[in-house]
């Protein structure tokens, strides 16, 4: 039980740093040209360097949405709970088994699983679901 446990801390101590790692290297290429349109305004109003400027902050403004973009590909890879978890929610299951379903009445926000071995989820002629094997 030991061995496992710590495999897990591991793996999770392992996505943490690779986490961070593409975080920074994301985010700081924009915080650069920041920092370097605050102090260095002088140079950068030369007609080339206001291009050259604009393209590397277009090009950190990209990597701080591929940043965003990133982050379940990158738990996707590292984790099989990750994976499994997000196939179920993907599949509407809870707990690998069973469908959500809406209660209706004064909770109208909350779920529960409806008990179902079923695969396929379709629609009758009525418009309404219906499930079968």
């Amino acid at each position: 039980m030991g061995s496992s446990s710590h495999r897990m801390k591991t793996q999770v101590v392992r996505m943490l740093i690779v986490t961070i790692s593409v975080f920074f290297i994301c985010i700081s290429p924009f915080r650069i040209m920041n920092l370097f349109e605050t102090f260095n305004q002088d140079l950068i109003y030369n007609k080339l360097e206001v291009a050259s400027f604009m393209l590397w902050a277009n090009i950190g403004r990209v990597l701080q949405y591929l940043n965003s973009a990133i982050n379940p590909v990158i738990y996707n890879l590292m984790s099989a709970r990750y994976r499994q978890a997000f196939k179920d929610c993907f599949l509407c299951r809870v707990n690998g088994q069973g469908m959500l379903s809406e209660v209706s009445g004064r909770n109208r926000n909350k779920y529960k699983v409806v008990n179902t071995n079923a695969s396929i989820l379709t629609k009758n002629e009525n418009g309404a679901s219906t499930i079968g094997e």
